[in-house]
């Protein structure tokens, strides 16, 4: 280890040199004298490796993506918060959406609330005929967007916290071209990180950090994760005060919702709203300084996809996207 330190640290990394010194003269087909096929002898024949199983000691995408222990309902030894796309913001997010991550009392019982709604996506955009392709990903995406602007203009302006939904990705995201499948299973792994199974696609609960920058939310102060109603740290009397209400379709109330939600629930601890899918909240229900106080907050708040299989770039779908929380879809970037 000394050795490793006094050759050039700063342009050494620290993982990449556990990797030379753990391959270093290792025999990985060598269990000689081992008591479990899957250890080895490794570092000159001096120590012992071993193969871990994925679900059990699980990396950023085995677990958040893949979900691989969530599928055989196991619980992991430990996650690695690779594979993510948010910087340290997105993987303490990554953390809290796993309820892996521990908060103050106060982040599971914010004194000013919180605010959730029901996500309503056609069946056919998740599962669309023909199949999942690149437009219908960003498409996909765009639609669930549309909502969560809606939900966070009304949250914000009530001073409460929106608890994320439980957002369905159409593809897996990467830094280089997803899969484009392959004849032999039919091309079901179209869209998946390449190497990874088939069946993670639509990926259901997917991640913050696939579509948004989550920094960009300063999620302490304006939302929290999908999971945090299931959280066990979540105290009873804030799961057991949650009201459903209807917001009202009708033009001639839209103006007075924003006051109507906070003059009459003003002791719920959770307001979940049941059919906000069908207004736009920031043109039907806020007013002109409202919704300059939202822009303000929230109109830089962008995120990205990549990178589109290479089969579906050759029929002249966009390589990549960037979303836009309150201008939607945003821009699409082309091969060539």
């Amino acid at each position: 280890g000394g050795r490793v330190k006094r050759g050039a640290p700063p342009s050494r990394w620290d993982q990449g040199e556990f990797n030379r010194l753990a391959r270093q003269k290792w025999d990985p087909r060598s269990t000689k004298g081992l008591s479990d096929p899957r250890l080895f002898w490794s570092y000159n024949k001096q120590l012992i490796g071993g193969v871990l199983p994925l679900s059990l000691f699980a990396g950023g995408h085995n677990h958040f993506v893949s979900q691989f222990a969530q599928r055989r309902g196991w619980k992991p030894y430990s996650v690695h918060t690779t594979y993510q796309y948010a910087a340290a913001a997105g993987k303490r997010h990554r953390l809290r959406e796993g309820m892996l991550w521990v908060d103050p009392p106060r982040y599971y019982d914010p004194p000013e609330g919180l605010l959730s709604f029901k996500l309503e996506v056609p069946r056919e955009m998740i599962y669309p005929p023909g199949g999942m392709d690149t437009l219908r990903h960003i498409r996909l995406i765009t639609y669930q967007l549309k909502q969560v602007k809606s939900a966070l203009a009304i949250a914000f302006t009530l001073g409460r916290k929106l608890v994320m939904p439980r957002i369905t990705c159409g593809y897996d995201k990467a830094w280089y071209p997803l899969s484009s499948g392959f004849k032999g299973n039919g091309y079901k792994s179209k869209g998946v990180f390449p190497g990874a199974h088939h069946y993670i696609l639509p990926i259901f609960d997917c991640p913050l950090d696939h579509f948004l920058e989550v920094g960009m939310l300063h999620p302490e102060v304006t939302i929290r994760e999908y999971s945090l109603l299931d959280n066990p740290r979540t105290p009873r009397h804030v799961t057991a005060s949650i009201t459903n209400v209807e917001l009202s379709t009708a033009s001639a109330s839209m103006a007075s919702e924003i006051q109507r939600l906070r003059t009459n629930y003003p002791k719920s601890k959770v307001i979940h709203l049941t059919n906000l899918a069908k207004v736009d909240a920031v043109k039907d229900l806020l007013t002109s300084a409202q919704q300059s106080a939202f822009m303000s907050k929230f109109g830089y708040v962008r995120g990205s996809w990549c990178c589109a299989p290479t089969a579906d770039a050759k029929n002249g779908q966009p390589q990549s996207a960037s979303f836009s929380l309150v201008q939607g879809g945003g821009r699409r970037r082309f091969l060539g």
